[in-house]
């Protein structure tokens, strides 16, 4: 997709500036004009992401859509790996807390199974792979963002 658009007050806003990040080339303000235009704090979540997808641009121009076709489970997401490593989308849909299992060896670009995940968003926390599989928590109706990389990999 080349298009997506920016949607939403309050949490909404960052999960759609997240969702947008992950799936498109370019993001529109649509209604989210308003709420960033009236509120510098969400200004700033804006900038944030912004300025982010900026840094990592070569990361989110190589996507491989996890778990599935959107919809037919509770966790959606998507991988954008080069040279074994790199960022990780997740998105909780539905109203419970649910946890993404991500099967290394089926991610494209991944190299073995000793990886560790460094989740950005919405907290900061690390999670290492045990038989090859990460698994990572996500709330109801909430985005995670972690990179992915090999397990004692200074950076």
């Amino acid at each position: 997709m080349n298009y997506a658009p920016i949607f939403g007050k309050d949490h909404d806003l960052e999960y759609s500036m997240i969702s947008a990040i992950s799936t498109s080339e370019y993001a529109q303000l649509a209604s989210a004009y308003y709420d960033l235009r009236d509120d510098g704090e969400k200004l700033e979540i804006f900038k944030k992401w912004r300025d982010w997808a900026s840094e990592n641009h070569r990361y989110l121009l190589d996507r491989e859509d996890l778990f599935g076709c959107p919809g037919d489970c509770s966790i959606d997401g998507s991988a954008h790996i080069i040279d074994g490593e790199g960022w990780v989308f997740l998105f909780n849909t539905v109203d419970f807390d649910d946890t993404a299992r991500l099967v290394l060896s089926e991610i494209y670009g991944l190299d073995g199974k000793e990886y560790e995940a460094k989740v950005i968003h919405p907290t900061l926390s690390s999670v290492a792979a045990k038989d090859g599989v990460i698994e990572v928590p996500v709330a109801s109706h909430t985005a995670c963002v972690l990179w992915l990389e090999k397990t004692g990999k200074r950076g």
